[in-house]
């Protein structure tokens, strides 16, 4: 089975600053974010303001690592934490 699920970072490639999350399906999970990020609805206000700044371009979805769906919010925690 291959797993599509797991770990991203979403990463400002001018502050270098994190967004992290997890993903059950990483594809539908960029669409999400760079489409809410496009109409200026996105829930993090500070990712949001970036976007707005500096634009698409300056935005990279990175796939850290894949994961079972049962330790999603484990992994999650533990980058949120590591990056912190």
């Amino acid at each position: 089975m291959q797993l599509r699920s797991g770990i991203y970072f979403i990463l400002n490639k001018i502050s270098l600053k994190l967004y992290i999350g997890s993903a059950v399906y990483f594809a539908r999970r960029r669409s999400e974010h760079f489409t809410r990020l496009a109409k200026g609805i996105h829930h993090n206000e500070h990712l949001q303001r970036a976007y707005n700044k500096y634009g698409t371009s300056a935005f990279d979805f990175i796939i850290v690592e894949f994961a079972s769906l049962d330790k999603l919010i484990e992994l999650e925690t533990y980058y949120i934490a590591k990056h912190r």
